[in-house]
């Protein structure tokens, strides 16, 4: 059963980060840089988000604040 759960999380992911180029969108963080990263207080909502690095962040934010 746990094998079947992690296959349905790695497929999950892996629609997330899918490399086709109609999912792909550009993630703007330029006022993620008028800031501290210490200052920057991410929400917790998840909307995940997938970096160039193939890393999926749990949002935005949390993205921009990794990449700084």
């Amino acid at each position: 059963m746990k094998i079947l759960w992690g296959l349905l999380v790695l497929c999950t992911l892996s629609h997330f980060c899918s490399s086709s180029g109609e999912l792909r969108m550009s993630v703007d963080c330029s006022i993620y840089k008028k800031y501290p990263v210490v200052a920057i207080p991410c929400p917790i909502t998840y909307l995940p988000v997938c970096g160039s690095d193939y890393i999926t962040y749990g949002n935005e934010c949390h993205l921009c604040t990794e990449s700084l």
